[in-house]
């Protein structure tokens, strides 16, 4: 079983407020789809928003493809808005 963190703005919207949860899954995809099955349109949200992967406290440029053995921990963050002005 992997730890998954929400933000509270997801965790508000999709989970009642439980921003830490249990799930099982090989790929984050898979961990996503089973967060889905548990929280309904938690997928798009994880899929459309801007969020970012931080698996085991790195955080990855496409972290769909990466494959969770050995993973303890995924957190999904919100991105953070800069650059030039």
């Amino acid at each position: 079983m992997l730890t998954v963190i929400l933000p509270e703005s997801l965790a508000t919207l999709y989970t009642s407020g439980e921003k830490k949860l249990t799930v099982e899954g090989k790929t984050l995809r898979n961990v996503v789809k089973n967060l889905n099955d548990r929280f309904p349109g938690l997928d798009k949200a994880l899929n459309e928003e801007a969020i970012s992967v931080a698996i085991d406290g790195e955080i990855y440029q496409d972290a769909f493809l990466e494959k969770l053995d050995n993973v303890q921990e995924i957190c999904f963050l919100p991105r953070i808005g800069g650059g030039y002005i």
